[in-house]
């Protein structure tokens, strides 16, 4: 037992609170880019007004605190409220309190919008869903400094000086939460790598159908595609599918720490940036790298502190009956920053002790009920979550299937959005491509693409052709690809069209007819050159003239 509990319930501290920065940092760029948008995709005048979304929801269970902003000031006051969660968060500010409000958030932002979010969205949402039963601020936090400063808040000004600081606090944080992030994290490169069993990945070319999706490519995917060997791609390709297979084993193996998580942090960075840089698929690779910093082990710490041993310390030399002086070193101790340590020089009298188990024996049974229901609490969520991965999976034999899903355990998933189909780009590379083009006609007999001016790529609305690289951000990516055919959506965009000369601010620019077609051609295969089949149908349309 002790060996299980050391091996898959405990996790350095120090390891919790880098990666609740690493957490937050992503958090606010997601919620900048959310921000920048909010018009569009969050108030009545954009794309998915609220009402639509409470009348025809995209799921059964749909909460989210936006449902209450009509227009964008509101949505925007709300963002910017999340983004002092998301900050409290990363500075360790009232961290538990931060990390439930943290879930709250990023529920309510992507429930809202919940059309344009795909597998990514749900890789974060289980990250912060099962990060918030972790301590995630006893180090590295505004918290364990306060703490600290509590403890020797009780010293007598005559004892000051002669106190020593305590011994910073390394002892394993051991909770089931640690063991269902770890399986969390091997069963999402697990299942993407036994799903991807289709032609392309077999034969070596998903990579290079993978550079055909215009939506997605990034500058540095469209130079690969054009000057890039065939040869390269079946690298990258049994490269993807090998690198999963192992990633498992590498994270769960008990036998060869700490080289094994280091691996597997090699290659779940190497991996994913290489993704970054060759594709748009929003935050799906940074919610990976954040989950690579929770394998950071205890003796990576210990080697981390010998190399900061080895560099130049900072000696602080004060009068030790200074009060202020002596809190200061303490806290640049606490904070350990960039390895250097401020020492206090002084003779006085020995220190009373303080200790964090002088809590009254009441305090203690609340403490031991309140981690009993947690981990019990974390047991219930690992329950829903393996009969939901059993339920989306594909290749999980159909007899360990929940049919039905009990409706409590639908309940946990829908408001916590656990989804839990790992199949990214399985069973196959996609074949070909679709896209959405609008063809609108002004008053003065101008054609635009109100789409693609909002999108911020080149307006092409008589090429009928899909354009190269548009350059899409991810909720644009989703938009082009789903409108078609979630047909109560369809009511927004007639309505957004027809308020073009609105946003302009030009009366000439009043939209009198347009229609919207569904652009889709097959992707060349290797030795082509060009699309084929390239083909068009039109899915909406509407006549505003009087």
């Amino acid at each position: 037992m002790e060996w299980f509990r050391r091996n898959y319930l405990s996790i350095d501290p120090r390891t919790l609170g880098f990666a609740r920065i690493a957490l937050a940092l992503l958090l606010l760029a997601d919620l900048g880019q959310r921000i920048g948008s909010v018009e569009l995709w969050y108030s009545n005048s954009g794309l998915l007004p609220n009402h639509t979304g409470l009348w025809q929801p995209t799921r059964h269970r749909n909460f989210s605190l936006f449902w209450t902003c009509s227009h964008w000031p509101e949505a925007l006051v709300l963002m910017l409220l999340i983004g002092i969660v998301y900050l409290g968060l990363l500075v360790g500010y009232r961290t538990r309190w931060c990390q439930v409000l943290t879930l709250l958030a990023l529920v309510s932002l992507q429930s809202r919008v919940d059309l344009l979010t795909a597998g990514e969205g749900y890789a974060l949402s289980n990250l912060v869903c099962w990060t918030v039963f972790l301590p995630l601020g006893r180090r590295f936090s505004v918290d364990a400094v306060l703490a600290d400063l509590r403890l020797r808040s009780d010293l007598d000004d005559e004892h000051l000086a002669g106190a020593r600081q305590p011994a910073r606090d390394v002892g394993p944080v051991v909770s089931l939460a640690v063991l269902a992030v770890l399986v969390q994290l091997a069963v999402l490169y697990f299942f993407n790598a036994v799903t991807k069993d289709g032609p392309t990945w077999m034969e070596g070319t998903a990579v290079y159908y993978f550079w055909q999706q215009e939506r997605i490519l990034t500058v540095l995917g469209l130079w690969a595609r054009e000057h890039a060997p065939l040869e390269l791609s079946y690298v990258l390709t049994y490269g993807t599918l090998l690198a999963e297979a192992a990633l498992p084993w590498l994270i769960l193996v008990p036998f060869g720490r700490p080289w094994t998580r280091r691996i597997a942090i090699a290659l779940i960075c190497g991996l994913h940036i290489s993704i970054a840089l060759l594709s748009n698929l929003g935050v799906f690779s940074y919610v990976m790298m954040v989950y690579a910093t929770l394998l950071v082990g205890s003796k990576d710490w210990q080697a981390v502190e010998r190399w900061a041993r080895s560099r130049p310390r900072l000696q602080v030399l004060y009068d030790g009956s200074n009060r202020m002086c002596f809190q200061f070193s303490r806290l640049v101790d606490r904070l350990g920053l960039s390895g250097y340590a401020a020492q206090a020089i002084a003779s006085a009298g020995p220190a009373r002790q303080g200790s964090r188990d002088d809590a009254a024996p009441l305090r203690q049974r609340v403490r031991r009920y309140v981690t009993v229901a947690r981990e019990t609490l974390v047991a219930l969520l690992v329950i829903v979550a393996t009969m939901q991965l059993c339920l989306e999976v594909r290749v999980i034999p159909r007899v360990f299937k929940p049919d039905p899903m009990p409706e409590w355990a639908q309940a946990v998933v829908g408001y916590t959005r656990m989804q839990q189909g790992w199949q990214l780009f399985a069973p196959d590379a996609p074949l070909s491509e679709a896209f959405v083009l609008v063809d609108a006609v002004t008053s003065t007999g101008r054609h635009v693409d109100p789409l693609a001016e909002a999108g911020g790529y080149t307006p092409t609305p008589q090429a009928r052709a899909i354009p190269v690289r548009p350059g899409l951000d991810t909720f644009w990516i989703e938009y082009h690809l789903r409108i078609p055919v979630f047909w109560p959506y369809h009511q927004p965009l007639k309505d957004w069209i027809a308020r073009y000369h609105e946003r302009t601010g030009r009366t000439e620019d009043r939209i009198v007819r347009w229609e919207a077609f569904l652009l889709e051609h097959d992707s060349p295969r290797p030795g082509e050159l060009r699309p084929t089949r390239q083909r068009y149908r039109k899915f909406l349309e509407d006549s505003l003239e009087e």
